[in-house]
């Protein structure tokens, strides 16, 4: 706790957001730094996708072994804001080592990731749903938004101009 009270002023505040979900792409998470610079120049933001460990979009490591980058990502002392990508067999082999997610992004998601990042989702966590090309963004059970993407239309750009209203907000949520 000593540690911790250094970094956070109190202990509901001793977290980062996390926005976790189990096929977050490269350029997802490319797309949402440069989003979250947009908002706060100062912010460091740390991502975890299939291509490995970023700080700030640019890339720092990818080890074979998922816990491994999940913690490269978690114990970045700078870090203002994590995502991270975690898919089944991550979830089989490793589990998710983090606990609770401000926002789960689940895109046409396995029973393994449903339930188990389902769980994640802190109280008023936004809950963002894919199956085919169907999305629904919930809080709690109220629905925030429900649509068709189109085939023309980018599924990542869709989902990064839904959650947009929601990112100043999480940026500050623990500050």
């Amino acid at each position: 706790w000593e540690i911790l009270k250094t970094h956070f002023v109190t202990p509901e505040y001793s977290r980062i957001p996390i926005i976790a979900g189990n096929m977050i792409t490269q350029e997802f998470a490319d797309m949402l730094n440069s989003r979250l610079h947009e908002i706060d120049t100062d912010i460091f933001f740390a991502s975890l996708t299939r291509e490995g460990v970023y700080f700030n979009g640019a890339y720092f490591f990818n080890n074979p072994e998922h816990d491994q980058n999940v913690k490269i990502v978690l114990r970045q002392p700078k870090a203002d804001i994590a995502l991270l990508s975690h898919d089944k067999d991550d979830i089989f082999d490793y589990g998710i080592l983090h606990c609770g997610a401000d926002i789960v992004i689940l895109e046409n998601a396995g029973y393994a990731e449903e339930k188990t990042m389902k769980e994640q989702l802190l109280p008023g966590g936004l809950l963002v749903e894919i199956t085919e090309r169907h999305m629904k963004i919930t809080r709690g059970e109220e629905l925030v938004t429900e649509r068709v993407i189109t085939e023309d239309e980018d599924i990542d750009t869709v989902i990064l101009s839904n959650l947009d209203a929601e990112l100043p907000g999480l940026i500050r949520k623990y500050s």
